[in-house]
Parts: structure tokens; sequence; C-alpha cells
């Protein structure tokens, strides 16, 4: 049985590809993509059975820029936009994958760099979190190919950005990214939305 989650509802943007797109902070978790809720706690403080699964989270992004800190964009399947107005927050427990964010930005993201500067998807014993675990990267297009040089390093399209240490399953995400041409031999099949960054490394065939 997976840990107790639960998030806040702080408003609800719309549907899109079957599922309803909402605001929400996360009360309890932290909360991975396939994670269930199982209670929704209405705005009258009274709870009511619901059967909602995430499957998919913004935590960065244009979209909540202008946001406060905390609040992600969480895509639900299972309920309708309308009744999701009515719900104050959503209880229920991990099912997901399990990874966690980097204690401090600076040293990972350096880490990554050094990838990209050195042209590689892989590096053993390089992450700063751990120590010894093995680094991944891996990028995805989306939509058409297109070619442009930025700061000197060519281009080929504009895409998505996973981050991941084998060893502490440490991870970082981007939903949009410039994917390198150097890249392209990498470049993993589009996705849409958040995609478990385990799986998406077993589709690099490294």
């Amino acid at each position: 049985m997976g840990a107790a989650v639960r998030i806040a509802v702080e408003g609800v943007v719309g549907e899109a590809d079957g599922a309803v797109v909402c605001l929400a902070r996360v009360v309890k978790g932290p909360v991975e993509v396939g994670d269930g809720f199982d209670r929704a706690v209405l705005a009258d403080g009274s709870e009511a059975p619901v059967e909602l699964r995430i499957v998919a989270i913004r935590r960065s992004g244009v979209e909540l820029r202008d946001l406060p800190p905390g609040v992600n964009r969480i895509e639900l399947s299972g309920m309708d936009a309308e009744a999701l107005r009515g719900v104050r927050e959503l209880r229920g427990r991990t099912e997901g994958p399990v990874w966690v964010w980097p204690a401090d930005q600076v040293p990972w993201q350096r880490a990554f760099n050094a990838m990209i500067e050195d042209r590689v998807v892989t590096r053993e014993n390089g992450c700063p979190e751990c120590g010894t675990g093995t680094l991944y990267l891996a990028f995805s297009i989306d939509g058409p190919e297109s070619r442009w040089v930025e700061r000197g390093e060519a281009m080929c399209g504009v895409g998505r950005h996973w981050q991941w240490c084998a060893q502490c399953s440490t991870a970082e995400y981007y939903c949009r990214a410039m994917v390198p041409e150097w890249a392209r031999a990498h470049v993993v099949a589009e996705v849409t939305g958040w995609r478990d960054p385990r799986e998406v490394v077993r589709l690099l065939g490294l």
C-alpha cells in the first residue's frame, strides 16, 4: 500500500485529451503520475467517493510562471471539469513511480550542462546527489523538426527533456526544451505529458 497523498484544488483550467486540467497544491505527498484518489472533499466539507488518477503533471513552464510557488498543473482522468469545480481537496494513496527532485539544483544542472557540452547522454558516477549513480539524459521532439542555430549550437527541434540518476532516483523534467542536433540519434518517440523517466531511459536503448 502506498503512502497517503492529498492535493488542494485551487482552480479548474478545462479539459484536454480526455482529462480534466486543474491547478493544485500538494498538501501531502509527493504525488506523481499514476497516483490515484478515492475521496473528494467538497466545498461544503463533506466527502464523496471518486476514482481519479493523475495522467500528467506540470511543475514548471510558461503556464505556471505567474502562479504562486508550489502550484502544479495536474491532469486527471475520471472526472469532468464541471464536477471538479465543486471539489476542494482530493485524497488517496500513491500508486505511480517513485522518484525525487534534486535537493540542490545548482550542482545538478551543472552536471547535466557538462553532459550537453560533452555531447553525451550517459555519465557513470556523475550524480551530484549520491556521488555514484549513472546519469541519463533524454529528449523528445514535439511536432515537426526544424533547424536553427542557438548560441553557436545547431538545434533540430523543440520538445521535452528528462534528467535521471539510476542510483538514487533523482530526476528532473522540462516540458519545453530545445533539442540539439547532436542528440538527434538519441531522441525518444514523441510523448504527451509527463512520463516516468525510467521508462524514457529504456526507450534510449542504452
